[in-house]
């Protein structure tokens, strides 16, 4: 998503920064006065403290700002609505006034290999490669993942949609595009933690929503005699 969207170097204000350094001070010096025999000097600290002693040193530093940075981050996404909070418009898509039944089934029928596709990110395979990610490091599969379902959804943006299924159509994209971010934010962990962890949330809401919307197809579709099938 780029620099404009870092959420965590927008909430890591100076302010921040200085009360995030104070925590993690604070316990570097209780750590060295619990210490006094092992720990006389910074060299003594930097060569006995094992990283891992350090690293939760700063997790704690964190903790504590956590609630400050939260607030800061989700003020900031209110002001980024293209990541986590997608509007498309009619203007965005192509409408098709045909309505008849072998116009929308024609829609259908260009729809459904897209979201019925292997890797499409809704799928537990690809659910799973989020998974690999956090056990393994390797952000290679992930990367895939995002480029071959950019593909998917170029090619959903040239798909006409009959005007009776417009809404249903401009849903599916937005939210096909927020699980989108949800994959770059995960991808970009390590560089914006903060944005991760709110694409964590969005990520555990997003079932409800897409099961919700294509419920709503297949009334619709039932309503005009066509019959479809979700594939589980």
């Amino acid at each position: 998503l780029g620099e404009k969207y870092n959420l965590t170097k927008k909430a890591l204000s100076d302010e921040n920064i200085d009360t995030l350094l104070a925590s993690y001070l604070e316990q570097k010096k209780e750590y060295v006065d619990s210490n006094p025999q092992r720990i006389t000097s910074q060299e003594d600290f930097t060569a006995k403290v094992s990283q891992t002693t350090v690293s939760e040193m700063w997790k704690r530093a964190l903790g504590d700002l956590y609630a400050v940075l939260s607030e800061q981050a989700m003020a900031e996404i209110e002001k980024m609505p293209d990541i986590f909070n997608i509007v498309i418009n009619d203007s965005d898509i192509k409408i098709s006034q045909d309505n008849s039944k072998k116009a929308i089934e024609e829609y259908i029928g260009q729809v459904s290999p897209i979201l019925n596709s292997k890797n499409f990110f809704i799928t537990q395979e690809a659910l799973d490669v989020i998974t690999g990610v956090f056990n393994d490091g390797d952000f290679s599969r992930l990367d895939t993942l995002i480029i071959e379902n950019d593909e998917k959804i170029g090619q959903a943006k040239e798909i006409s949609a009959p005007s009776t299924w417009a809404e249903i159509h401009k849903e599916g994209l937005e939210l096909t595009l927020l699980i989108r971010n949800i994959y770059v934010a995960l991808r970009d962990v390590v560089d914006d933690p903060l944005k991760a962890y709110l694409a964590i949330e969005k990520l555990d809401r997003f079932p409800d929503a897409w099961n919700n919307l294509m419920n709503q197809a297949v009334e619709l579709a039932k309503s005009q005699e066509i019959i479809i099938v979700l594939q589980k």
